[in-house]
């Protein structure tokens, strides 16, 4: 088959959920630069030969790049602190500190080392994962010889019975993707309009009552199923983006969560950090039940779903306008 499972299941399966967690295991700033990554995985074709150097490649180059710049900037912030002896400007819940805390970065000096471990692990783990997601996908998709036959006249030819098996096996393994996806996407949009209620939540569910009254009455969910799609795509992002950002210190204190704002929205303040005891050290908010730590997780995977099927429609319609 002409699309490597290994590479799906790393493109697909490891790489998102490794960046899911960094993004929300230590939600700061830099965080969202592994949220903006993942909400582009899903666009990011299965690596072959023919994509690696034009899009998969790349991918994985500017991630790691960025992975070794926040790593690199977590060293070079340590070592001047102790080189040039700087520890009063990171004074206990001083402006400075409570700046860098909220883009990412901390002072580790006098912190206790699982403290010290959440803030580093995220970048830690993305880097090793990408980087041998990387060598590992490079691998399999370098191009083998050419299968050739030589013809009674002496004349070589290639044979193309094997790419054109491998090319019909991909169409219907697709083919199989785009009759179910429309079901999975319409699953997943009832699970998070459910599981807590805010005004996003019932924006979800009415699409997830409309789409799913049309597909009843024997309707395909093609062309302008994929456009709308791609309007939930943008509400959940979104929607996940002020999730994670509410649970920065700032957030908390400036829209309380009896806010009328921040309860339309759905916002909780899961993660804890604040002056009182060291803002450096986060905590659960253990008052939320199971529920409210799982939301943003589903989002973020009910917006992948959505980005697969959007994409899975739109080949398709090309497709059958070749045709």
């Amino acid at each position: 088959m002409a699309v490597s499972y290994t590479c799906l299941t790393l493109q697909y399966v490891v790489v998102p959920t490794v960046l899911v967690l960094a993004a929300l295991f230590r939600p700061a700033g830099i965080s969202f630069v592994y949220l903006l990554m993942f909400f582009i995985t899903p666009f990011i074709p299965i690596a072959n030969s023919r994509n690696f150097k034009s899009a998969v490649g790349p991918f994985f180059i500017i991630l790691i790049a960025l992975c070794s710049l926040l790593l690199l900037c977590h060293i070079v912030l340590q070592v001047t602190i102790i080189a040039m002896k700087i520890e009063s400007i990171f004074a206990m819940c001083s402006f400075t500190q409570q700046l860098l805390r909220h883009i990412g970065f901390i002072n580790l000096q006098n912190l206790h080392p699982i403290a010290a471990a959440e803030w580093h692990l995220p970048d830690v783990l993305v880097f090793i994962t990408v980087v041998i997601s990387f060598v590992v996908i490079k691998k399999f998709t370098q191009k083998p010889p050419p299968i050739t036959m030589q013809l009674e006249t002496g004349e070589i030819l290639p044979n193309q019975e094997s790419d054109d098996s491998a090319n019909a096996d991909d169409e219907a393994f697709f083919d199989g993707l785009i009759r179910i996806s429309p079901l999975f996407c319409l699953a997943m949009l009832f699970v998070i309009a459910v599981l807590r209620p805010s005004a996003p939540a019932g924006f979800y569910f009415l699409i997830f009552l409309l789409s799913g009254s049309y597909w009843a009455t024997y309707n395909s969910l093609r062309r302008g199923f994929s456009l709308l799609l791609r309007l939930l795509m943008l509400v959940i992002a979104l929607h996940s983006v002020c999730i994670v950002a509410y649970q920065t210190p700032w957030a908390q204190y400036y829209l309380s969560s009896d806010n009328l704002i921040a309860r339309l929205i759905g916002l909780e303040p899961l993660v804890l950090s604040s002056c009182d005891r060291d803002i450096r050290v986060m905590s659960y908010n253990l008052k939320y039940s199971f529920d409210s730590f799982i939301l943003p997780i589903l989002m973020l995977l009910t917006y992948f779903v959505l980005a697969l099927t959007a994409k899975c429609l739109s080949n398709a319609n090309v497709s059958s306008a070749k045709s």
